[in-house]
């Protein structure tokens, strides 16, 4: 199935924009995402063959499985909660993404632009038609063990996800994925970089890295609703140092605001003093923030006049693997919140339990304005 969203029988849904498709990449999407043809294309023939069919039967399977235990559950609480707490047609900023549309998507259902930033490559899709069967099947198989940790935990890990992206030739191939399975239709791809005054410029996958902050930008359009959309992936390390020697970024992503933010799973990085840029960038221009423990410290947002905040869930300590990071002041004001409301889904490393907290941090309105 492509998606599992149901659109209210009420509205009006315009006739699609006539726009120039790539119908290449979007065959391709689709081949990888394990859905059926909707065109003509050398995929149709391709797709007969039992390997695919049985990556399909399993693609469906473990989709339909997440849907039911995470994303329904994700698109009930968006409309009921968060859609009206938001700005929801503001562009979404979410850094150490990975190519997690996914969650971007299922959280932000009515954005039409997203940016991601990440370290995972960017590199040239594999022309899977150009291929022969093994090497195909091959390829199948690798992309169904990259999309395991995303399915089951919901997050990246980044060891398995650094083998994962060889294997799979970057990170194109599951954003493609993503994209398909959550009702969109891949309409065309550019890969560019930011110059120095924030603009982008079109370039070749060849000269792409040649450039300090490259990038691709997928066109989508909404299946259901005919809108399109635009996803932007940026290669870039968000290091403090790294950021300086990227000021066009900034500018690019200031021409963006006000947006909405989204951290999860981040590792802790911005409670470190080397990406204390990534937090300034994110405070400066966010109109609204929702992030678990591992985004920016709470200690940042506490007794701020300029920020409301909005507790979900219940804080507990982190995993071993990040126990230093624990905040008395966070697991306090967690124990003092006069109103702390619960989400019915798991998103981050408490995956599998009740152990999960987010945080709603959002603009006063009394703050002084940007």
């Amino acid at each position: 199935m492509d998606s599992l969203r149901v659109l209210d029988s009420i509205r009006k849904i315009p006739p699609p924009e006539v726009v120039k498709k790539d119908i290449a990449l979007e065959a391709l999407g689709r081949y990888i995402a394990g859905l059926d043809q909707t065109d003509s294309t050398p995929y149709a023939k391709l797709q007969k063959e039992a390997p695919w069919k049985n990556y399909k039967s399993s693609t469906d399977s473990s989709w339909n499985r997440l849907f039911s235990d995470r994303l329904g559950k994700m698109q009930t609480w968006q409309s009921s909660n968060l859609a009206a707490k938001i700005n929801d047609s503001l562009s979404v900023f979410y850094p150490f993404s990975g190519p997690d549309f996914l969650h971007a998507y299922y959280l932000y259902p009515t954005a039409n632009e997203f940016i991601l930033v990440a370290l995972e490559p960017i590199m040239d899709a594999v022309k899977l038609d150009t291929l022969n069967s093994t090497v195909r099947n091959s390829f199948l198989d690798s992309l169904s063990h990259s999309l395991r940790d995303s399915f089951k935990k919901s997050f990246f890990e980044t060891n398995n996800m650094r083998e994962d992206i060889k294997r799979v030739k970057g990170v194109l191939p599951l954003l493609y994925f993503f994209v398909e399975r959550t009702g969109h239709e891949l309409i065309g791809q550019q890969f560019f970089y930011v110059d120095s005054a924030g603009s982008e410029t079109p370039t070749t996958i060849a000269k792409l890295y040649k450039h300090k902050t490259p990038g691709v930008k997928l066109e989508l359009r909404d299946r259901l609703t005919h809108e399109l959309k635009q996803l932007y992936y940026f290669n870039i390390n968000m290091l403090n140092d790294e950021l300086k020697r990227r000021p066009g970024f900034e500018k690019f992503i200031k021409r963006k605001k006000p947006f909405n933010t989204f951290v999860k799973s981040a590792s802790y990085l911005m409670h470190r003093a080397s990406f204390t840029e990534i937090k300034r960038l994110i405070t400066a221009n966010s109109e609204s923030l929702f992030q678990d423990d591992t985004g920016i410290p709470y200690s940042e947002f506490k007794g701020n006049l300029g920020w409301s905040i909005q507790f979900y869930g219940d804080y507990k300590k982190p995993i071993k693997l990040f126990e230093a990071r624990y905040q008395p002041d966070l697991d306090s004001a967690y124990k003092a919140a006069a109103t702390k409301e619960p989400i019915p889904f798991t998103l981050g490393y408490h995956y599998g339990s009740k152990d999960h907290n987010y945080m709603l941090v959002r603009k006063s309105k009394t703050s002084t304005p940007r």
